[in-house]
């Protein structure tokens, strides 16, 4: 517990972002980081391969109640996400998105908390 309390209010809100560093408590949660610490360098990355986008990682041990995905758009614009299939098994999760035949393309991770 980083703030002393389990309640999701203030400083310890899942979308608080304490540290101000454009990465609410919940996702840094979600990849075992430190939410008192300015870390977003340490989120997963994506990598460029030919013509597709993937994003890779291992969901840190212990995190239950946490489910992770991705989408993608190709201008951002409200109502233009769909989802990605998680091609990983386990704790992998292997996100990948062909660009072929686009002009652009936005990927981008999710996590949602389905615990208590």
């Amino acid at each position: 517990i980083h703030f002393g309390s389990l309640e999701s209010t203030g400083d310890a809100a899942d979308n608080a972002d304490p540290d101000n560093d454009g990465v609410a408590n919940l996702t840094e949660f979600a990849f075992g980081l430190n939410p008192l610490k300015p870390d977003a360098a340490a989120l997963p990355q994506h990598v460029v391969d030919g013509s597709l986008i993937l994003v890779e990682f291992t969901e840190p041990d212990s995190h239950m109640g946490l489910t992770y995905g991705a989408e993608w758009s190709p201008d951002m614009s409200p109502g233009s996400w769909s989802p990605l299939p998680d091609k990983g098994a386990g704790p992998i999760h292997s996100f990948k998105l062909n660009t072929a035949g686009r002009d652009r393309a936005f990927l981008r991770l999710k996590v949602t908390n389905t615990g208590p």
